[in-house]
């Protein structure tokens, strides 16, 4: 059953969301007594959306086309009409069109498209030249001074020399912009400092290890840990002391994470864990939602002074309900006294068949509100404060 309204609805120019017209058969439609001008009603025996403009309803213009032809001679443009002929404009290097097939392969040209022959030409080709898995002793045998003596920014002087396992003597890796080197076994760095000028460094073992020393201790561990350079140092370390990992900053979990304690989750950004029995709080916020099991609290520390509903009632003095039954003729306004000493009320309204309608409510006074019903009936008027 929908809800009637018995009162224009003014959205104060807010959207209307993810709104359905009422949906009704042509002939639902043409039996709708009385229609009103701007009603509007969606024909789904027709599919289209029709509004009564006074004498009848009309439908919404509507309009179609078909594309009956796409040629490549000129620039994009319709012919207009129901069956509109579209052309196309040649492509360039930088907009898309129609473009012109070649089976060259050697022209210049940026606006020609090249055919499957083209294509193959050119593989062709290539295939007549030297391999990329051939090795130098396809063109003739090079030597290591020889290879030397092509590589243009070589600055070393004597031969190359390759074996298993060479010795590379104060060597400056990666001096050029844009070198690297990717070993393929161990590297075993023996020293006091290692320095590594990176953006980012990426290790694939998803374990590391600080103080690995040959017989680690708590005490030789006392201070280890990671410090993240900044205005001030941030650290995160072991202090011995302690037995503890200590932060020099504040930690903030994502929301959704929590603290655990062996497994168990202790704290959330707003939820002290259930599993939490002890405390020595002082103060807390407000509380929403829990069993209360303590005294009743007192009316005067903001209490009803009572464990029951029925008794914090009496004891609030309130009065609950009040119920008004009338008829009304359309647009009619009445005056509903109901005496509950407030403004601070809530209000519904039902049709003689009890089914729940809205109207036009006015809180007039402490004592009184003003009930404006558009369309005549009888209806009843539920105060509650």
């Amino acid at each position: 059953m929908a809800t009637k309204f018995l009162a224009n609805l003014n959205l104060s120019q807010n959207e209307l969301q993810n709104a359905r017209i009422q949906n009704l058969t042509t002939t639902q439609i043409n039996a709708i007594s009385p229609a009103v001008e701007g009603q509007i009603a969606y024909d789904t025996t027709l599919d289209v959306l029709k509004y009564y403009n006074g004498a009848a309803w009309t439908a919404l213009s509507v309009g179609g086309g078909t594309v009956t032809a796409v040629t490549g001679t000129g620039a994009i443009a319709s012919t207009g009409g129901t069956t509109p002929a579209i052309s196309i404009a040649d492509a360039t290097t930088s907009v898309k069109g129609a473009v012109t097939l070649s089976d060259s392969t050697s022209t210049t040209s940026s606006v020609l498209a090249a055919t499957p022959t083209a294509v193959k030409s050119a593989y062709d080709l290539a295939a007549g030249k030297a391999s990329s898995a051939d090795k130098l002793s396809v063109f003739a045998a090079t030597t290591s001074a020889e290879l030397a003596g092509v590589i243009s920014d070589e600055t070393g002087t004597g031969a190359l020399v390759f074996a298993n396992t060479p010795t590379l003597v104060t060597p400056n890796i990666g001096v050029a912009t844009g070198t690297s080197l990717v070993l393929s076994g161990d590297l075993t760095v023996n020293g006091t400092t290692t320095t590594v000028n990176s953006t980012t460094v990426a290790v694939d073992d998803k374990n590391i290890e600080l103080g690995s020393v040959t017989s680690p201790t708590d005490a030789g561990a006392d201070g280890g840990g990671i410090t993240l350079k900044g205005t001030t140092d941030k650290t995160f370390n072991w202090v011995d002391a302690t037995d503890s990992w200590t932060s020099s900053e504040d930690l903030n979990l994502l929301t959704g994470k929590v603290y655990r304690v062996n497994g168990t989750e202790v704290l959330s950004g707003t939820t002290l864990a259930s599993g939490v029995t002890g405390s020595s709080l002082t103060s807390v916020g407000t509380i929403t939602t829990g069993v209360w099991n303590g005294t009743d609290i007192a009316i005067a520390d903001g209490g009803t002074g009572s464990g029951t509903a029925a008794g914090a009632k009496t004891n609030l003095g309130f009065m609950t309900r009040y119920a008004f039954t009338g008829t009304w003729t359309a647009g009619e306004t009445k005056t509903i006294t109901h005496n509950l000493g407030t403004k601070d009320v809530t209000f519904s309204a039902y049709d003689s068949s009890d089914n729940y309608v809205i109207a036009d409510v006015v809180t007039a006074t402490t004592n009184t509100i003003t009930v404006m019903c558009s369309v005549a009936g009888d209806y009843r008027i539920v105060v509650i404060g």
